[in-house]
């Protein structure tokens, strides 16, 4: 299964992309799904346009993604959502 993350940057919390990415494989590693899942990620930067995150969308869409996790605030989530709402399986 191939997962992607968009990943935020900020001022206040320098690391906070390197600490999610960390703590996602933790959590599959505590899960012991190390190993089954390819884990891509795309920065989105700190307070990135809501164009640039439907693109990294749409890019990891197009490469097969089947999960797209993202860290962002609520007005950008609703912009992607009609883009990641096509992709869901009943």
């Amino acid at each position: 299964m191939k997962i992607a993350l968009l990943l935020p940057r900020s001022v206040i919390y320098p690391s906070i992309s390197f600490d999610i990415m960390d703590g996602f494989k933790q959590s599959l590693k505590n899960m012991g799904l190390e190993g089954y899942h390819e884990i891509i990620s795309a920065g989105i930067g700190v307070a990135a346009k809501n164009e640039e995150i439907y693109d990294h969308c749409e890019q990891f869409l197009l490469a097969g993604t089947d999960i797209v996790i993202g860290y962002m605030n609520p007005f950008s989530a609703e912009f992607v959502h009609p883009l990641l709402k096509l992709r869901v399986k009943p």
